[in-house]
């Protein structure tokens, strides 16, 4: 006996329906009234949009046989020339990954899970090393991580441990003679005797913050604010304004240079936010 589900028929459409195949009413009004895209332009099967149709059918196409949106099968847009902006283009939105996108289809960044388009992370650009490792669900390109110098200079003590990127070369014959005409173009190892210096160790200046991931919850720039005093021999005047801990030595002085300027025993005291004492 023939199964009556084997072939095309209305009782296989019911028993065994084709979600993705139904074309719904909200579907129709999100896409020709509002003027929405719902389906991306290689889901939808084309053939089925043809006076002859589909020859596989709504039951056996992969695609959908669907009503496209007019935002469907529109032409490329025409793509910018500077290399910024194709590179925004192959990286995804941090904000859709978060689901706090608003763009939608007009993003100029791509809207899709790809861990090789994941956008720097917030950390590794920073700082040269991130704290999740290979977990972490943003880019890590190794061109931003810094070489280690100690490792560049013979040895390194942290070994697989360190953080910092450890190049392997092989040590330049001429260099060690005396003399190498390549100089620093050199692709071989020009082994130092001389320490590094506290530079090395800083990785390279990270790219602009809307193109990196978002930055860790929580975090917040640490300031410290300092309260000056001007003190005159007629009285106490006092101003109070905040400034950062790395400038509050330099405006301090300031203000006891004008006092005495003008005549008057001025000193000045600093006092952080915490209440403690700060002496300059």
């Amino acid at each position: 006996m023939q199964d009556p589900l084997a072939g095309a028929s209305t009782l296989r459409d019911i028993i065994r329906p084709q979600f993705h195949q139904v074309n719904l009413s909200a579907e129709n009004f999100i896409k020709n009234t509002i003027g929405l895209k719902l389906d991306k332009d290689d889901q939808i099967c084309r053939l089925a949009l043809t006076p002859a149709g589909c020859p596989l059918g709504p039951l056996h196409c992969p695609l959908r046989h669907t009503n496209p949106s007019p935002q469907n099968f529109q032409p490329p847009k025409q793509q910018s020339l500077h290399p910024r902006e194709r590179e925004r283009l192959a990286t995804v939105c941090k904000h859709w990954l978060r689901g706090l996108c608003k763009k939608g289809d007009a993003c100029e960044f791509l809207h899709e899970y790809n861990l090789r388009r994941m956008p720097e992370c917030w950390w590794y650009a920073k700082f040269g090393y991130c704290q999740a490792g290979d977990e972490c669900l943003y880019a890590h390109p190794k061109e931003r991580k810094t070489e280690c110098p100690d490792y560049k200079r013979g040895f390194c003590k942290l070994g697989p441990y360190c953080p910092r990127k450890h190049v392997r070369r092989v040590a330049c014959q001429n260099y060690l003679t005396g003399f190498c005409p390549l100089g620093p173009e050199c692709s071989r190892g020009h082994p130092k005797p001389e320490l590094p210096v506290q530079k090395d160790y800083e990785p390279p200046s990270p790219p602009s913050p809307k193109d990196l991931g978002p930055p860790p919850p929580g975090r917040r720039p640490h300031r410290k604010a300092t309260k000056v005093a001007l003190l005159v021999d007629q009285g106490e005047i006092s101003m109070t304004f905040y400034v950062s801990s790395a400038v509050r030595k330099d405006i301090t002085q300031t203000i006891v240079e004008i006092g005495t300027s003008q005549g008057f025993a001025a000193a000045w005291s600093g006092e952080d936010m915490a209440g403690t004492k700060t002496k300059f």
